[in-house]
């Protein structure tokens, strides 16, 4: 281990509490708006990527400030024990919560007694059900996989992120090659392993105090750009062969959301307390919002007016969410301190 330093950036707390909104925004279902106004390919749909780029930056930055130099630190019982906790203790007490609720109202069951407990397990591990319930498995994915990641980029710098471009796109390969369905493919990491690499590569970047290549990053913006076009606005999207499933986020349109990512976190000084604290909380929203729109396609049979709703939608997700992390954390907390050598 190295010599520990500290590293925090708190422009992540804010960008992760527009995030968390535009996740809000993107899964309300808007009747006078179209998905393929501007406002959802070119930015909302980032959603997902961009807290996938946080996460590498963030865990870079924590890899740094701890002194971790190798694999085998990254790897470390505690390091590993930390990252699974801060995401299974807040899942499971939502995963408890929802399937109480949704049977109280009727809406949803994986009984016990009708399906057995290995399909209430396979429910859990799916990350239940709803707006974004793949991600819960992807980030488990991320706590192994990323190490690797970061390892890449420590040691290769920007060839590594060529590299895991160059792997995500052998991903997408073989994923056709070999049928994998949609259902299958949106539970997998690897689809979203070059942004999470163009993270990490900000963290090392920021650190070193280096210039990006400004042509590379507005040719990589042009060239994303291009691609989200076709895919969201041509013929081109159900033609494609390579890039078949959810393509408006894919590898390909990423190259459009990285170099916009990288300033808005890497530069500046962002300070905004409520947005701080939704950000804080924003995996704690995320399953909340889950749970909220499940109720509302089952309970919302004659909607009052979009902007009103969405207003409403915001503010009962992102309240519901703050209280839950509120009241979660420090259980988290308890448990980590129990579980691991942590002091």
């Amino acid at each position: 281990m190295g010599e520990k330093k500290e590293y925090y950036n708190r422009n992540t707390d804010v960008v992760k509490g527009l995030l968390i909104i535009a996740v809000i925004t993107l899964h309300f279902p808007f009747r006078i708006i179209s998905e393929k106004a501007v406002i959802f390919p070119y930015f909302l749909k980032f959603a997902v990527p961009g807290f996938m780029f946080i996460s590498g930056y963030v865990r870079t930055l924590s890899y740094e400030g701890k002194g971790v130099l190798s694999l085998g630190d990254a790897y470390g019982r505690d390091r590993i024990l930390k990252s699974l906790i801060r995401l299974v203790v807040p899942f499971t007490l939502f995963f408890i919560f929802a399937q109480i609720f949704l049977r109280i109202i009727g809406l949803y069951t994986v009984g016990i007694v009708e399906y057995g407990l290995f399909a209430l397990f396979l429910d859990y591990l799916r990350g239940f059900t709803g707006q974004g319930s793949y991600y819960f498995p992807l980030m488990l994915q991320f706590v192994f996989v990323f190490p690797l990641i970061w390892y890449l980029i420590k040691k290769k710098g920007f060839k590594g992120v060529i590299a895991v471009f160059f792997i995500n796109l052998l991903y997408e390969v073989l994923k056709t090659a070999y049928g994998m369905s949609d259902y299958e493919y949106r539970f997998i990491l690897f689809r979203y392993l070059f942004i999470i690499a163009c993270g990490s590569f900000a963290a090392l970047y920021e650190r070193k105090t280096a210039k990006l290549n400004t042509v590379l990053m507005i040719a990589s913006v042009i060239a994303g750009a291009a691609f989200i076009y076709l895919f969201v606005y041509t013929s081109y999207g159900e033609r494609a062969r390579i890039i078949t499933y959810w393509q408006g986020t894919s590898l390909f349109a990423c190259l459009y959301a990285a170099p916009l990512l990288f300033p808005l976190i890497a530069k500046g000084k962002m300070r905004f307390k409520p947005l701080e604290i939704i950000g804080k909380a924003s995996f704690n929203i995320f399953l909340m919002q889950m749970l909220y729109f499940l109720y509302y396609d089952f309970a919302v049979t004659e909607p009052a007016g979009d902007l009103t709703e969405y207003l409403l939608s915001v503010l009962i997700c992102v309240t519901a969410g703050v209280i839950f992390w509120l009241l979660e954390q420090p259980l988290t907390k308890l448990i980590t301190k129990k579980i691991t050598r942590s002091k």
